[in-house]
């Protein structure tokens, strides 16, 4: 039986994306699940998300993701090198958990100091069909990624914006701010204590948990992106 107790821990140092950061990834709710977890992933749900944390069922490490690895470092470089407004940028990787809900976690790929203070930074490194879909200037991003980003501002609370950086088709760098959003920040924290309880309890969670305001802060969060997104530089076409 999988041991889903948090870790006593505020940092876990482990290679991102190896085996060993896989299987840590059952004792919290990283970063890229929160959207499954509050119902924002048109990909995934809770049920899933809940099924790997109490059953095991972690992704092994795969060669698309060691890849993924590699290009981040670039991509990373390139933003250190070349975007203006960003003074320092450090590879992070380590597993980071919430001081006071350790089941809240994430892994940062980058972090530093910019125009407007400490950030957190994730590169998504996305094909052609994801080109497609930002390659206009004023679209968003996926509202999972912009999820993302906010629990990486929650644990990070040190941390004044978030960016995130699509480096897409090898034809386009595309850069997102993102600033702290405190409804989110709410309902990012209930949602994960309730659903924590479910993993906890070994109990299946229902396809939309039972948060209050979580109905009315899914009809609303396009808003909450949008009001909260702004376009920091793109480079290529």
């Amino acid at each position: 039986m999988i041991d889903n107790t948090p870790y006593n821990a505020s940092i876990i140092e482990v290679e991102p994306n190896s085996q060993a950061w896989l299987d840590c990834r059952f004792k919290f709710i990283g970063a890229s699940e929160i959207g499954s977890v509050i119902g924002l992933n048109p990909y995934s749900n809770p049920y899933q998300v809940w099924d790997n944390k109490v059953n095991g069922k972690s992704v092994e490490s795969n060669f698309r993701m060691q890849a993924g690895h590699y290009f981040e470092e670039s991509v990373g470089k390139m933003i250190g090198d070349r975007v203006m407004g960003i003074h320092t940028i450090e590879r992070d990787g380590c597993i980071r958990l919430h001081h006071d809900y350790p089941y809240i976690g994430c892994t940062l790929d980058f972090k530093g100091e910019c125009d407007y203070g400490d950030y957190v930074l994730d590169v998504k490194c996305v094909g052609v069909n994801t080109y497609n879909k930002i390659k206009s200037y004023y679209s968003l991003p996926a509202i999972y990624y912009w999820l993302q980003i906010q629990q990486q501002l929650l644990v990070m609370s040190e941390a004044h914006v978030g960016f995130l950086a699509y480096w897409a088709a090898g034809q386009m760098l595309k850069i997102y701010k993102i600033e702290r959003h405190l409804p989110s920040l709410d309902i990012i924290t209930k949602a994960s204590e309730v659903f924590w309880q479910h993993v906890m309890e070994k109990k299946e969670p229902n396809a939309l948990l039972e948060v209050d305001g979580l109905t009315d802060y899914i009809a609303n969060a396009t808003k909450y992106q949008q009001d909260t997104t702004t376009v920091f530089t793109v480079m290529g076409n």
